[in-house]
């Protein structure tokens, strides 16, 4: 590692000069981990609520990283490459119906006919029967084809023709590569209602992150056949080892806020909440507390004080019980300017408790090379340390070259953090007044004294 890392910095990778630091100069400490046998020259850190709740820079560069000597090392956030800019997709898939189960006592008489091109996708899918004497059950089962899909699948979006009207539908959800053997990846529900002047539509069932060619939608709910359906299918093409986004809960304010956001009516029910840290959020989860309830609401965004608030989403919120099962609404997704410390939750009709409110955020992530002997130690917060300009990404550029454009530097953990500099270093230290300004000074006084001295003895002078 000491060899790959003195051939980086020495191949024209100058770092910039900057006062000596120490990890005193900064308010606390936390202990990076690494196996104990890793010899990697990069590796890469996903800062935490923790992290954030002490960062005193709103740019983040009173962050850094300090080795086993108590030395600074190469430290800079990740610039992805370009390459591998992740991207979210939505396309259109084939929609394949199966024949259903029959009615027991039947004589079924059934044909499959699979055809497929050279890549796998599905040209034809064809069943047909005879049955006897009964007529055929409706179908339920759904075929859809993802084989020309390259990346990760993330959601399905239904559509369908018929019924026109309110309906629920509940599906299981499994995977294939070959048509042959399926394996359960999940499930989930799509309703269409009408609650009073409330339109409540979901159309989307999560998959995670999944990669397969063929999806199996199974209706597993006893509601009105599905005429027409179609599907979009959501998915996304990410650069390797991205930051996935993490959910943390928002604590609720005691006792709740009485006035309403913004000047709007004072009808509605007001809520405060605070985040561990201030955090790039992206999604807002909002959760009613009672049963067969719905609210139409506005998030926003507060500063420390609390005074002002900005606006970032608007949606509905509700929780409905249809035939033994609780359907709630999605997460909202946000786009604020700034991290968010303080939300505040606005429901334009009364409520009788405060909503569980969660939010999703993608962590940022930094780089550092493994200069010197560890341990290395993440230190945050400071009122006068900022972070040098580190060439980090000519760095790993290198590395790429000789390991392939594919890698990554490897994740270190970050652990428990303890006090190092303290408070104190949070606070601004005194300009420094130079010497010219005490030369200029000084000069100053001693024109005033001499003038003064010459008007006394002019003044004296005209006396005698």
């Amino acid at each position: 590692m000491k060899v790959w890392l003195t051939m980086l910095l020495g191949a024209g990778l100058a770092l910039p000069a900057h006062a000596a630091r120490t990890p005193r100069d900064y308010a606390w400490l936390y202990p990076l981990e690494l196996p104990a046998a890793a010899t990697d020259n990069a590796w890469r850190v996903e800062l935490t609520p923790a992290v954030y709740a002490h960062v005193h820079d709103p740019t983040l560069r009173d962050i850094a990283v300090f080795n086993g000597d108590g030395q600074l090392v190469p430290f800079a956030r990740e610039s992805p490459e370009p390459a591998l800019t992740p991207r979210e997709i939505v396309t259109a898939v084939p929609v394949l119906v199966l024949p259903a189960s029959e009615p027991a006592g039947t004589a079924t008489d059934l044909h499959l006919l699979i055809e497929r091109d050279g890549e796998g996708r599905l040209r034809r899918l064809e069943t047909s029967e005879q049955v006897a004497p009964a007529a055929a059950a409706e179908a339920r089962d759904w075929v859809l084809d993802a084989s020309g899909i390259h990346g990760s699948l993330e959601s399905i979006t239904l559509t369908w023709a018929a019924p026109a009207g309110d309906l629920v539908a509940r599906f299981s959800i499994s995977a294939s590569d070959d048509l042959q053997a399926w394996r359960p990846v999940g499930g989930g529900s799509v309703f269409a209602l009408q609650q009073g002047e409330a339109r409540l539509d979901r159309r989307e069932l999560g998959l995670g992150t999944l990669r397969a060619r063929y999806l199996l939608l199974q209706r597993v709910d006893t509601g009105a056949q599905l005429q027409g359906l179609q599907a979009r299918i959501r998915y996304s093409v990410r650069a390797p080892g991205g930051a996935a986004l993490e959910w943390v809960d928002a604590q609720a304010v005691a006792p709740p806020v009485v006035a309403a956001p913004r000047g709007d009516s004072a009808d509605g029910s007001t809520f405060d909440y605070v985040l561990p840290a201030a955090l790039p959020i992206e999604q807002v989860r909002i959760e009613l507390a009672g049963d067969n309830s719905v609210a139409a609401i506005d998030i926003l965004a507060l500063d420390k004080a609390g005074a002002k608030a900005t606006s970032l989403a608007q949606t509905t919120a509700f929780g409905l019980t249809v035939e033994g099962e609780t359907l709630r609404n999605d997460a909202t997704a946000v786009n604020p300017a700034a991290r968010v410390g303080r939300l505040r939750v606005h429901a334009r009709t009364p409520l009788a408790a405060a909503p569980r409110v969660q939010v999703g955020f993608r962590p940022d992530r930094f780089v550092f090379l493994a200069e010197g002997k560890p341990p290395y130690s993440l230190v945050v917060g400071s009122a006068s340390a900022r972070l040098p300009d580190y060439p980090v990404d000519a760095a790993l550029a290198r590395l790429r070259a000789q390991l392939g454009a594919q890698w990554q530097p490897p994740l270190a953990h970050i652990g428990a953090g303890v006090p190092s500099g303290g408070d104190s270093v949070l606070k601004a230290p005194p300009v420094p007044i130079s010497w010219q300004r005490w030369l200029l000074w000084l000069t100053l006084v001693g024109g005033a004294v001499l003038v003064a001295g010459l008007a006394l003895g002019m003044l004296r002078g005209e006396r005698k």
